[in-house]
């Protein structure tokens, strides 16, 4: 077992564990103070053509561990940030991260005060004529979060009547979610930032404050 140096941590580097990601070779390189190295760590094989995001990568890597938060890439050495763009044919370091205390705390929080909300709460946000700004902002994010690329009102009030939002939230891990959305979603929370304070969405509606309290603590997992 090599090992490699980030920062003042170091991390050992199973010699067995590498694999191919399209036209990436990829090293899992697992934590040794947080993780058991098992042959059952072992990256699964996917097919790439052309280059491929970072970001793209490392929450597919997130998704096949189950890892609430994104692995740090290595490349030569140095972390890639999500949106650098990767070629074919280079050799990467796979770092896995556990969630932190604080940030599953966060999302517990969240996600308890979410299964609090309920259905007639959902239905009166449906029947709304005129939502305010901070509703479809929240609800754009909510509709991030599971996959759905048009925001439209239209879009929200269908979720808003769909029966299973509430589980469907409650189900979400943060892995699942695409990089894609991922970034979507931290794209209308940095444009309408006031809309997820606490203090002020609350003051709207109290079914819409979990929605975007959950929100949060995803972004919380995302950046651990």
């Amino acid at each position: 077992m090599g090992l490699l140096r980030l920062g003042d941590m170091y991390f050992g580097i199973p010699q067995s564990q590498e694999e191919r990601y399209g036209g990436f070779n990829l090293l899992c390189c697992i934590p040794t103070l947080k993780h058991q190295v098992r042959n059952g760590d072992l990256l699964t094989e996917r097919q790439q053509e052309g280059p491929c995001r970072a970001g793209d990568l490392q929450c597919h890597l997130a998704a096949k561990f189950c890892d609430d938060v994104r692995p740090t890439l290595l490349l030569a050495g140095s972390p890639l940030t999500a949106t650098d763009v990767l070629q074919e044919d280079v050799s990467l370091a796979v770092i896995r991260h556990t969630l932190s205390e604080t940030a599953a705390v966060v999302l517990q929080a969240a996600r308890t005060a979410v299964s609090r909300v309920k259905e007639t709460q959902l239905q009166d946000l449906k029947t709304i004529i005129k939502p305010a700004d901070m509703m479809l902002d929240v609800m754009a994010a909510i509709l991030g979060l599971l996959g759905y690329r048009e925001h439209s009102w239209h879009s929200i009030r269908k979720l808003l009547g769909s029966r299973d939002l509430l589980s469907r939230l409650l189900a979400l891990q943060p892995h699942q979610v695409s990089f894609e959305s991922q970034l979507a979603v931290q794209q209308i929370v940095e444009r309408h930032a006031d809309s997820f304070r606490h203090e002020v969405i609350v003051k709207y509606s109290t079914a819409l404050a979990p929605f975007a309290a959950l929100v949060r603590a995803f972004l919380e997992c995302w950046a651990a």
